[in-house]
């Protein structure tokens, strides 16, 4: 399909082993959970080290924009994103970013329920 989309199927497929490797697959949450919250930020973080913040931005937005979910989804979504990207930009590699993520969990969303209003 070409980039950004053979990237993103790397940085998933490499953020799916790691979250079974250290149990945030165990913990659920594929769709608007914790996850998926993971998910997002790993794969922003990921972008952020291989081509900067701005790129990493251009294509999470996208992503969202391409993508019809509820404002709540994308507000969580984005929220998430911009996390990985905080987070991808003060590490180097896949490991480091999982476990930094991981130490960083408490400034993501990880349940839809827990959106602010004002995040959208």
């Amino acid at each position: 399909m070409g980039w950004p989309y053979d990237q993103k199927e790397q940085y998933t497929a490499e953020f799916q082993q790691l979250a079974r490797d250290s149990g945030i697959e165990a913990r659920g949450g594929a769709h608007n959970g914790v996850y998926d919250a993971y998910r997002h930020a790993y794969v922003s973080g990921r972008f952020t080290q291989e081509y900067g913040s701005a790129v990493a931005k251009v294509v999470g937005d996208a992503h969202e924009m391409t993508h019809p979910n509820s404002k709540e989804e994308h507000a969580m979504d984005y929220h998430n994103n911009a996390v990985g990207r905080d987070v991808g930009g003060k590490t180097r590699g896949p490991n480091d970013l999982f476990q930094s993520l991981m130490q960083n969990e408490s400034r993501m969303i990880i349940n839809i329920k827990d959106v602010p209003s004002n995040k959208y």
